[in-house]
């Protein structure tokens, strides 16, 4: 097997070029990353390769040992989570807005940093109900060229909009090819019994996990 069947494709180059230096120089290597085990689960983990010899001196070949840390990189990932949500609440508690405008653009500015994301946007009901751009914000260098204040006009992304204000429920979208942005997760924001609001963040490198949507919930409505 070669690292093209163990690792996602974004790191199998990557691991490959590693595997290639270690059977030309031998030595060892320790690394992280995310590996395909053999359920096709991916999963973070450490991995340990080593070059061994034939009794010429030559390399041999490699052997090597896969250890899952995914539990503890989560649990890891959580008392991460819950110390950013503190500070996010301590930073809106302290922000002095200037207009509802300036508001929404720091919320969503601390929503993106506590869910790891790299593109947020807010949208907010009018009058009649219908739901309008109201901050949106990239942190990728990612071009969005959408006015505050326009309706949506992207036929998936109003699909889950409107999946989000019926159902009342956030929604997490995983598959990195569903969306022009990639993993994707969308909360709804009110005060009452229906969504006045809805926040979609796009854009984090690992999957979004209902933790995620329930910080990003919990920090809207504060």
């Amino acid at each position: 097997r070669t690292a093209f069947d163990v690792y996602p494709k974004e790191f199998a180059s990557k691991f490959y070029a590693m595997d290639m230096e270690l059977i030309q120089k031998g030595g060892v290597q320790k690394a992280e990353s995310v590996a395909r085990f053999a359920n096709g689960v991916l999963k973070e983990a450490i991995f340990s390769k080593a070059s061994f010899s034939n009794p010429d001196g030559s390399v041999g070949g490699l052997i090597g040992v896969i250890i899952d840390i995914s539990d503890r990189k989560k649990i890891e990932r959580e008392r991460m989570r819950n110390e950013a949500h503190l500070d996010s609440l301590l930073r809106l508690s302290q922000f002095h807005s200037k207009s509802l405008d300036d508001l929404l653009d720091f919320a969503l500015e601390q929503a993106l940093r506590l869910s790891g994301s790299s593109i947020g946007i807010i949208f907010i009901k009018d009058d009649e109900g219908a739901l309008n751009v109201a901050s949106i914000l990239s942190f990728d260098g990612t071009s969005i060229s959408v006015p505050r204040g326009s309706a949506v006009d992207n036929e998936s992304l109003n699909a889950t909009l409107i999946k989000v204000v019926s159902k009342h429920s956030p929604l997490i979208v995983n598959e990195s090819t569903a969306s022009r942005f990639g993993r994707t997760l969308a909360v709804p924001v009110s005060k009452g019994a229906k969504a006045d609001a809805v926040l979609i963040v796009s854009g984090k490198k690992m999957d979004y996990e209902s933790s995620d949507a329930l910080q990003l919930s919990l920090l809207m409505e504060s």
